[in-house]
């Protein structure tokens, strides 16, 4: 399920795809099987409205309630389908402030497994990284030292040979 955050949007993209071309219906999505005129040939679009619609089913039926409300009228897959990432994901310069306000802002709570959230927080990086913007590793492993909640951090009896917030 897509969270009403987003913050999965990149994963929850992947095994969509996954399903979809699964089922046949990546095609529609991604719109590399055009959609046949009505007037020419009515059962091949007939066969690809149904095909679409199922497709545009199994995106809504990953949604939660707010990803349901932002696609909320869409009348095709692919139309649901960049919604989506237009919101969750943007475009160009859109998508790289996204990436840089998740791995900047994100915040990395010591009530949920760590693992998970400095992976997701890597994987931004990663994402960053592949639109040009380069993230280098000690600037990442700077970024992830000053999230890790204040239970992560040395024992309070010992010094600590900087102040967190002069980094």
């Amino acid at each position: 399920m897509l969270s009403d955050t987003g913050e999965n949007y990149n994963n929850w993209s992947w095994t969509m795809k996954l399903v979809l071309s699964n089922h046949g219906f990546l095609s529609i999505v991604d719109s590399s099987t055009p959609v046949p005129d009505c007037t020419m040939d009515p059962v091949g679009y007939t066969e690809w409205l149904q095909k679409d619609q199922e497709a545009l089913l199994q995106i809504v039926m990953a949604l939660k309630t707010e990803g349901q409300n932002c696609i909320n009228g869409v009348k095709s897959a692919k139309e649901c389908w960049d919604q989506l990432a237009d919101l969750y994901q943007g475009k160009g310069d859109q998508h790289i402030i996204f990436l840089m306000e998740k791995l900047f802002i994100t915040p990395v709570t010591d009530t949920d497994p760590m693992q998970p959230q400095l992976s997701a927080l890597t994987m931004t990086a990663q994402q960053l990284v592949s639109t040009g913007l380069p993230v280098d590793d000690k600037l990442l492993t700077f970024l992830l030292i000053l999230r890790l909640p204040d239970l992560y951090l040395m024992s309070q009896n010992r010094e600590l040979p900087y102040n967190r917030l002069s980094l």
